[in-house]
């Protein structure tokens, strides 16, 4: 063997943060995880409270919305939009389609969760 190459695979996720938004239908039987970055970095968190906190609202939001039985039909995005406006109702038409229930149902938002990672790529989590 006279070379092994490599190739990039991943980008470093040092000095980023994100959201992170699991996902859960059935009976937590399914995951489907999504991860939203931030646009300034880690280190920087504390400056960007105010960001953060509306973020994570919204999203606190739209969980509650999943949890009440009345809106977990996949149908129910005008009914969203005139109770909570635009931004929610878009998160809402995001929400993935529960694999268990042939996709009629919306899944549930079961964690919110911000990710850090620092220069070295040491990760810190935070449930809010």
């Amino acid at each position: 063997m006279d070379k092994i190459k490599f190739k990039k695979s991943k980008e470093s996720k040092s000095g980023k943060l994100y959201l992170h938004l699991l996902f859960e239908g059935g009976d937590a039987d399914t995951k489907h995880p999504e991860t939203i970055e931030f646009p300034f970095r880690f280190s920087e968190y504390e400056h960007h409270l105010d960001e953060i906190e509306a973020m994570y609202n919204d999203y606190k939001i739209l969980q509650d919305i999943l949890e009440d039985h009345d809106y977990k039909t996949r149908d129910k995005s005008d009914e969203v939009l005139r109770e909570y406006g635009e931004v929610i109702a878009r998160l809402y038409d995001q929400v993935p389609g529960d694999p268990q229930n042939d996709y009629q149902f919306k899944c549930y938002l079961g964690n919110i969760s911000l990710i850090g990672y620092d220069e070295q790529g040491n990760q810190y989590k935070s449930y809010l």
